[in-house]
């Protein structure tokens, strides 16, 4: 599975027109529409993935700067999406990049929506796909144990449902932005970006924003 079409389409764009006033039609549509930008820009590089594990792999390895920066803009996308939904529902725009927290401030309902959009999407990542790359980063003169590796992944909390997979990621822009600045030489780093779940976010929340829109009242309507 891969980012797939935009989370605007012309249709989205008239409707938003109408529905939300005037002081927040500009940011909410700004900040959908970069949303959607920096995730085709992901996806140009996260659907060239081989599906199976090992040659994934070794395509990571061999284009280690296009995986950084498309990691980078993924998170982003993420965020900018996470932002434009509260702005949508009147929740309060944390100004962060932490995508667990921007995420809790959405309204009860909407978070509920989201996530049974997200349940049904992951649903269909297939078993033993390169739904998730890890790299691990040392500056030691010999490689690290599968042990040390292990150690050095546990700061990343495991699950799947969407609230694991935004507390997992959510310091994945600053921690893939400044990629190359990570470790001490004694230090090993782990870098882990869950793809594969962060773009069934990403569609959940372009869903909820479609349905939402279409669902409500124009501004001024009786």
């Amino acid at each position: 599975m891969t980012p797939t079409g935009s989370a605007l389409n012309s249709e989205t764009m008239a409707i938003t027109r109408n529905r939300y006033p005037l002081q927040r039609r500009g940011e909410v549509n700004g900040a959908q529409n970069a949303s959607s930008a920096f995730f085709n820009l992901a996806g140009k590089f996260f659907s060239s993935l081989p599906p199976e594990l090992n040659a994934a792999a070794q395509y990571c390895y061999d284009h280690k700067s296009e995986l950084i920066a498309a990691s980078t803009n993924l998170a982003l996308s993420i965020e900018l999406s996470l932002k434009a939904t509260a702005m949508a529902h009147g929740a309060k725009v944390l100004r962060t990049h932490n995508l667990i927290d921007l995420f809790d401030v959405l309204p009860p309902h909407v978070k509920k929506s989201v996530e049974l959009v997200y349940d049904e999407v992951v649903k269909q990542i297939p078993e033993k796909s390169s739904a998730a790359i890890e790299i691990c980063v040392s500056k030691k003169p010999v490689p690290p144990t599968e042990k040390e590796v292990d150690a050095a992944s546990r700061k990343y909390p495991k699950g799947h449902d969407i609230r694991s997979v935004l507390k997992a990621e959510k310091d994945a822009f600053v921690s893939w932005r400044y990629f190359y600045e990570a470790g001490a030489v004694d230090e090993i780093s782990v870098y882990k970006i869950e793809h594969m779940r962060l773009c069934a976010v990403k569609n959940a929340l372009a869903a909820h924003f479609i349905e939402s829109s279409k669902t409500s009242k124009p501004s001024g309507a009786a």
